[in-house]
């Protein structure tokens, strides 16, 4: 646990390093070009390439020393930072510099989480993994909750490059924790022994998707969290017009600073929770809550219960994704834990962006035009939530907040899903860990 700890407080304040720039730089790059089109484009490079490469990024964590990956990966996303701040310090950065640099950054963030998610199995025992998941889900939340104010107040006090200089620092900080500490040997892959590179690298590409599915548990579990991640998809990129339609853009910052809170509350309960607390059971529980937040937040124009729907969301979310997180550790072999992760990461991650396209149009040429005055559902549904700006917005959150319980109903009734922590065994547990060959 100590060693997991010091490794945590290096890539917490990487992490809130990272969002610092990405705070900046996005607020920078507006302010430049007025392009929403471009801002947009940015956010595309830094979550594509670590999606597209993941299964590639995968084999090799599992092939190399993960304490490795994790300083190479700190190391090269630290210097494509000194290379914008180089750029903007000698008045040649551009958003073409921009997209590549972010894009370069992107593939080691594609390499670095992974890598940590896979060597907690190594670092924790088998009882602290609700802990170390905890502090995991925690560092995103305080960084999201601290990156932005902090942000602002330093692009009042200080340039733009000087920021970044602050986050490479923070770099330096998690490559030196790194350099402190060891990691524990996994067993040898017998799996791809005595196989020639260029076959073993596809076959071992290809090995995440063959062990889940011989494991329908586990398979249900990631479909469930892919269908999730569409819906959550959705309102992320519908929170900020629905908020706008009966506040101000201050009041959405408040708001989503108490989501912050949320994240963090909910990060803390994840990391109380016990050894024996049935994960699937949290994971059905707060669903059910997210559901319910939703439809709240999209039933009633009202500041109060959109704050109090966006607490209790932001509160679910770290205890679902790190429920699930933990019955992946357990259940995965870590021989392969980096290649499944990484397999994990890059279907979950394009369930967000699917959300993204889908809820735009449906809200700008179906729903609000439906629920404007004279709309479709103006004389139907517009007499129980209201119409004009915003509440086709609304009846969507209303529509995916249903859905939320159905996805629960449906997945409640899948028995390899609702008994996967005890129909597969530990792989953690002292003697379980096999050769890959046994379990696929």
């Amino acid at each position: 646990m100590t060693t997991f700890i010091i490794v945590w407080i290096g890539q917490l304040l990487s992490l809130i390093g990272s969002e610092l720039t990405g705070f900046t730089l996005g607020v920078w790059v507006y302010q430049q070009n007025n392009s929403a089109t471009q801002f947009a484009l940015i956010s595309l490079c830094t979550l594509l390439p670590s999606i597209v490469l993941s299964p590639v990024a995968g084999v090799l964590i599992d092939r190399w020393d993960r304490r490795l990956v994790m300083l190479m990966s700190d190391t090269g996303a630290g210097l494509t930072t000194l290379a914008i701040a180089f750029l903007l310090s000698t008045n040649h950065l551009s958003i073409a510099h921009i997209y590549g640099l972010t894009a370069i950054a992107s593939v080691f963030r594609g390499f670095q989480y992974p890598a940590f998610v896979a060597a907690s199995s190594l670092l924790l025992p088998k009882h602290r993994l609700a802990q170390g998941n905890g502090l995991m889900a925690m560092s995103e939340a305080i960084s999201r909750l601290v990156a932005p104010a902090l942000g602002g107040i330093l692009l009042s006090l200080i340039e733009l490059q000087q920021v970044m200089i602050i986050d490479v620092a923070t770099f330096l900080i998690a490559v030196a924790t790194l350099l402190c500490v060891r990691f524990p040997e996994i067993p040898k892959d017998t799996l791809t022994e005595n196989k020639d590179q260029t076959q073993s690298l596809w076959f071992e590409a290809t090995s995440a998707w063959r062990f889940l599915i011989q494991h329908p548990g586990l398979l249900g579990l990631l479909t469930f969290f892919c269908i999730k991640n569409v819906f959550q998809g959705t309102i992320l990129v519908l929170m900020t017009p629905l908020a706008l339609s009966f506040s101000t853009p201050k009041v959405l910052g408040m708001v989503l600073s108490i989501g912050g809170v949320g994240m963090v509350v909910g990060s803390g309960l994840l990391l109380l929770s016990g050894e024996r607390q049935r994960r699937t059971h949290l994971i059905f529980t707060f669903t059910a809550l997210l559901g319910l937040s939703i439809f709240a937040a999209g039933f009633k124009v009202s500041v109060l219960l959109f704050t109090v729907a966006t607490f209790f969301y932001s509160l679910g979310l770290p205890l679902i994704h790190g429920s699930g997180q933990i019955i992946f550790q357990l259940k995965t072999p870590p021989q392969i834990q980096g290649r499944v992760f990484s397999f994990n990461n890059a279907a979950a991650g394009l369930a967000i962006p699917l959300g993204y396209l889908l809820g735009g149009p449906l809200a700008d040429y179906v729903f609000e035009p439906w629920m404007a005055p004279g709309g479709l559902l103006a004389g139907s549904v517009g007499s129980i939530i209201g119409v004009g700006p915003g509440r086709g917005i609304g009846l969507m959150f209303m529509l995916i907040g249903c859905l939320h319980g159905f996805l629960v109903l449906g997945a409640s009734r899948y028995l390899p899903l609702t008994q996967v922590e005890t129909l597969l065994p530990d792989q953690l547990e002292k003697g379980l860990l096999k050769p890959i060959a046994d379990t696929i």
